[in-house]
């Protein structure tokens, strides 16, 4: 299954993190919303297209793309005797995935990366890595977005499948972080 390997990834990348208890708010057919309750945070993204839940907590499939998420502090990406501008800190946060990563893999990962913005707005850090030989005969690389909102780091995850696009799973991913919110609560998304 195509998802399999996205299993890992989060093992390998979230293993120390509780998932939320996210849910999915259907607003309309095709236009839904995850929520992501996090503590004393509430976040949402918006999500177009047929949205099933899988038995991962924190991984649902949109059309024909798996998304993942994930939630950390950035405190301990911030450096003391450094730069902490959220380039540095989105930086810091993906080499150090990536590292442990490869090492779960048991493999060198080299992570490409690139900031950019959506309209302006905040800086994401989007970045990849090529599947290491042998590790996934399905998946051509994994992509993340990451985002400073207040004191964490917001991202998401997904797959480009052999035969995908890559520019369409970087799209996917930008366009989908670019509706991240912080919310009070879930009563009014549909609104």
């Amino acid at each position: 299954m195509k998802l399999r390997f996205l299993f890992i990834v989060i093992a390998c990348i979230a293993a120390s993190q509780q998932p939320s208890a996210q849910e999915i708010v259907a607003c309309s057919p095709g236009n839904s919303y995850w929520y992501i309750p996090d503590g004393s945070h509430n976040y949402t993204v918006n999500l177009y297209g047929e949205v099933l839940e899988t038995e991962h907590p924190s991984v649902i499939n949109v059309e024909d793309k798996a998304l993942h998420y994930l939630i950390v502090a950035k405190e301990p990406y911030t450096v003391e005797e450094d730069d902490n501008t959220e380039q540095d800190i989105l930086i810091r946060f993906a080499t150090k995935e990536a590292d442990h990563t490869g090492k779960t893999l048991g493999t060198s990962i080299e992570p490409m990366m690139q900031i950019a913005t959506y309209d302006g707005g905040p800086i994401i850090l989007l970045w990849h890595f090529a599947m290491p030989e042998g590790k996934n005969a399905e998946v051509e690389r994994q992509y993340y977005a990451n985002i400073i909102i207040g004191d964490n780091i917001f991202g998401l995850g997904s797959p480009q499948f052999i035969g995908m696009d890559p520019q369409d799973t970087q799209n996917f991913l930008l366009d989908t972080l670019a509706s991240l919110r912080e919310i009070p609560d879930k009563k009014d998304l549909c609104k």
